[in-house]
């Protein structure tokens, strides 16, 4: 979703009417600051006419390049309680010029997030948390990944002596 920020400005009357070109799907838009979801990437030109309250108007272009999102994706270990859990970033960058800078990972429980390339977890409960990781690039595209982390029950020593 990209958002776009009317800085019109008027000496002669206030500017009252925006009519937004988005320029991949035939689109427009009225609003002073749309949002707008560009379905495949490339090169847009955007164009802004406004018009005042007085009838004077002008029109402006301007291209906006859509970048790839890059594709998170992790393993992590399954465990025992206790046991630390692995995690592994296996995210790729698509585009070679806009690599992966930063990355967020949420392990399903109260814990705090953790910005490491291949955190370890320690879960002290068993059971299915629901963990992600979002990943974004220098030029700020996002990926996202989901995954269940499975933390099993301890085994129960027992035996019997005769």
């Amino acid at each position: 979703m990209q958002t776009l920020e009317d800085l019109s400005t008027s000496t002669y009357g206030v500017v009252d009417t925006w009519n937004w070109t988005f320029g991949d799907d035939g689109s427009t838009s009225t609003v002073q600051h749309p949002s707008h979801f560009f379905k495949t990437i490339g090169t847009f030109s955007i164009k802004l006419k406004v018009t005042t309250d007085k009838g004077c108007s002008h029109d402006t272009t301007q291209t906006l390049t859509i970048l790839p999102s890059p594709i998170a994706n992790y393993t992590a270990t399954t465990v025992c309680v206790g046991d630390a859990t692995n995690f592994k970033d296996l995210s790729q960058a698509t585009n070679p010029l806009d690599p992966i800078k930063s990355r967020i990972w949420s392990f399903g429980d109260a814990s705090p997030p953790s910005s490491s390339l291949a955190p370890t977890h320690t879960y002290n409960n068993p059971g299915t948390y629901s963990t992600f990781l979002i990943v974004t690039t220098v030029k700020g595209c996002v990926g996202k990944a989901l995954a269940d982390v499975i933390v099993h029950k301890l085994p129960k020593a027992n035996f019997s002596a005769t």
